[in-house]
């Protein structure tokens, strides 16, 4: 049986959608029987205000943590990043 997952989801310029990808992942997380888990979002440069609502998701919630990257690395880059961040036992990348 999984205990904690870790979620890495790189993202650009995706402030519409964050809000509801969010809310989707906590309504399924809740009826799992996890231990814990962790959801990180890896902002790659976005230019519009991805960041600041994930950051407002973060101060509600401190199992969702955020990489921001200065400029746009690549989709690759990103998830790169969330794994060598990530603290749990398994993986889920979006």
């Amino acid at each position: 049986m999984i205990k904690s997952i870790s979620i890495v989801i790189p993202s650009y310029n995706e402030s519409k959608n964050i809000p509801e990808l969010y809310r989707k992942l906590e309504t399924v997380l809740s009826k799992l029987n996890l231990e814990d888990y962790e959801i990180i979002f890896i902002d790659n440069g976005s230019i519009d205000n991805s960041l600041e609502i994930l950051k407002e998701i973060n101060s509600s919630n401190k199992r969702v943590k955020t990489i921001s990257f200065s400029r746009n690395f690549g989709q690759e880059n990103a998830i790169m990043a969330g794994i060598k961040y990530m603290k749990k036992e398994n993986l889920f990348i979006i």
